[in-house]
């Protein structure tokens, strides 16, 4: 049998066997072995307000770089922030930007280059026009992470369509406007809500896990979210226009309205709509396992409608259909269509 003493005995040799005396000290003086925070990420403080809130632009970002605010910055009219570079990341860092200006005027944060990133911060008062606002020639800019308050026509809108907004909420926009007033407007739309809103809530190409109300009674120009697409979202209108118009498509989506039609659209796809005070719920080239309630009109119009399930509670006609599929109605309720299958009443 082999043995392993041999083995054995090497692992008692002592540590001390195997020392090689003391090691030289390396020549020189030691150097820090890292990189400060200003050389990873070089950016340019902007000061706060001074003691009397200024008129005019604050700040106004003329070189590419990282700039980011010191403190809260008010100002008395004009436009605090300009960005006339592009290659721009404005952090906010928490304060708020506000106007005290009798009368509204002016933009909170003005971005006129393509290239730009603003975030993580608030704009409040009625004392400015728009809280972030940038042209159709301004590409590729994205904000994030910002609270807009009380701005008279727009919240946050990005007139280009390679654009983001992500993550903000935007309140309280009082005017009654053209398209581009909003309280929400950019190319790409997610995670975002915007309340309280006279015109457009939300305005965007694709909107994604969105909230939108629009509550200014009476008004027909409106929509609490209006996009191409939208995905798991939500919409109310309070006046009498869509609540939702998703012009392509909608998925997982509900949609309210008081007066006007709920949810207007392409495809349709798992969605909701209620409209309390006459219009139609669901307006649709296909309807696919939707549900529409509606007091005294059609709750769902479309070509094709699959898997639907609707209720007029004045009773009449509920569901309007070339192609009615797997559908349902309430009692009282009836379905017309030029073909019905799979069930349907």
């Amino acid at each position: 049998m082999r043995s392993f003493l041999p083995f054995a005995a090497a692992l008692l040799v002592p540590a001390s066997a195997y020392a090689q005396g003391d090691l030289s000290p390396p020549a020189g003086v030691p150097a820090a072995g890292m990189k400060t925070l200003a050389q990873v990420e070089p950016r340019t403080a902007i000061p706060p307000s001074p003691a009397v809130p200024i008129a005019g632009p604050h700040f106004t970002i003329g070189a590419r770089g990282s700039y980011y605010l010191t403190g809260n910055v008010t100002v008395s009219s004009g436009s605090p922030i300009v960005i006339n570079s592009g290659g721009v990341t404005l952090d906010l860092n928490g304060y708020t930007i506000s106007s005290n200006s009798g009368s509204p005027n002016g933009t909170a944060i003005t971005i006129n280059f393509s290239d730009v990133t603003v975030t993580n911060g608030h704009i409040v008062g009625g004392g400015f026009v728009n809280g972030i606002f940038s042209s159709s020639t301004a590409h590729n800019l994205i904000v994030s992470r910002v609270s807009v308050q009380g701005c008279d026509k727009r919240g946050i809108v990005l007139l280009s369509d390679s654009t983001l907004v992500e993550g903000c909420t935007v309140s309280n926009i009082p005017s009654l406007v053209v398209l581009e007033a909003a309280g929400i407007r950019a190319g790409v739309v997610r995670n975002s809500t915007a309340r309280d809103c006279a015109s457009y809530a939300i305005n965007g190409i694709t909107v994604s896990d969105c909230i939108g109300e629009v509550t200014a009674p009476g008004t027909l120009l409106g929509s609490g979210i209006f996009a191409s697409v939208v995905i798991n979202s939500s919409a109310r209108n309070m006046g009498s226009g869509p609540a939702m118009n998703a012009t392509e498509s909608a998925t997982n989506c509900t949609a309210y309205s008081t007066t006007g039609s709920a949810l207007t659209g392409g495809v349709l796809q798992n969605c909701v709509a209620v409209s309390t005070n006459g219009g139609v719920g669901i307006t649709c080239t296909t309807a696919t396992n939707c549900k529409s309630t509606t007091s005294n009109n059609v709750s769902i119009v479309a070509k094709t409608a699959s898997f639907c399930h609707v209720s007029r509670t004045a009773g009449g006609v509920a569901l309007q259909a070339t192609n009615a599929i797997g559908c349902s109605a309430e009692a009282g309720s009836t379905v017309t269509a030029a073909n019905k299958s799979l069930g349907t009443p």
